[in-house]
């Protein structure tokens, strides 16, 4: 299973426009089974430009599953409904709270969280305000993926807008690794095959953490994007490209 992995278009509509119309054949990718969206599409939480950005991802890829960030505001997970409607012959589905099996590989999700956006939220299908919360959110969704959609954790690709603790994840502006604690603690756990993320720009690259692959392509806004292969046998590699 191929997978483009995208984070941080921040209202961007030319970075979206850019990756549909890339030439994917040319940097030996060639055909993908799904687009992965690590949040922050939108910019200060304005829904227009989140939904302008994934209505204009959805005229190019037929499968587009999506985070959302701590830029974009809580109505966005919810616009999925509307957008499958809208878009005929069309699927897009925000994985927050949501482990979903598809093409064999179940994907886990957990969006970011910025307070002013969302005030005081609990564990039950919301964003997450603390590393505590994060972990135990992703071990109940990781274990339903395991018992009811008998998943191989050698194939559960967790998608987030924060990495995990120490991979991908530092900051120019702390000089510190500013990833998730509890995220961390999950991979090192349940050792899924990869972890799509985003949100800090300057953290891209591809690294392990255990037997887990991390991805974090950086942002779309700079024309940065990944390709994430998820192996028949189990496992990742992947590749960060330009579009």
């Amino acid at each position: 299973m191929k997978i483009l992995i995208v984070s941080d278009f921040h209202g961007n509509l030319n970075s979206a426009r850019a990756l549909i119309s890339s030439n994917l054949a040319s940097k030996g990718i060639g055909e993908i089974d799904a687009v992965v969206v690590c949040g922050d599409l939108s910019e200060f939480g304005s829904l227009d430009k989140g939904t302008a950005v994934l209505e204009e991802i959805q005229r190019g890829f037929e499968n587009v599953f999506y985070v959302t960030g701590n830029h974009d505001p809580p109505s966005l997970m919810e616009y999925e409904c509307k957008l499958s409607g809208r878009l005929q012959g069309k699927k897009i589905s925000c994985l927050h709270g949501k482990a979903v099996k598809f093409h064999d590989v179940a994907l886990v999700g957990l969006s970011g969280f910025f307070p002013p956006f969302y005030g005081k939220w609990d564990t039950e299908g919301s964003p997450i305000t603390r590393d505590d919360e994060a972990e135990l959110f992703l071990d109940k969704l990781i274990t339903k993926a395991v018992n009811e959609l008998a998943a191989d954790p050698r194939r559960i690709v967790l998608v987030t807008h924060d990495p995990p603790f120490g991979a991908c994840d530092l900051s120019v502006l702390t000089r510190t690794n500013a990833g998730s604690q509890g995220i961390r603690r999950i991979v090192l756990k349940w050792k899924p095959a990869a972890v799509c993320c985003g949100h800090i720009h300057e953290g891209k690259g591809i690294e392990k953490l255990g037997e887990t692959l991390v991805v974090n392509p950086g942002s779309i806004y700079f024309r940065l994007a990944a390709n994430l292969d998820i192996r028949n046998e189990g496992g990742a590699e992947a590749q960060l490209i330009k579009i």
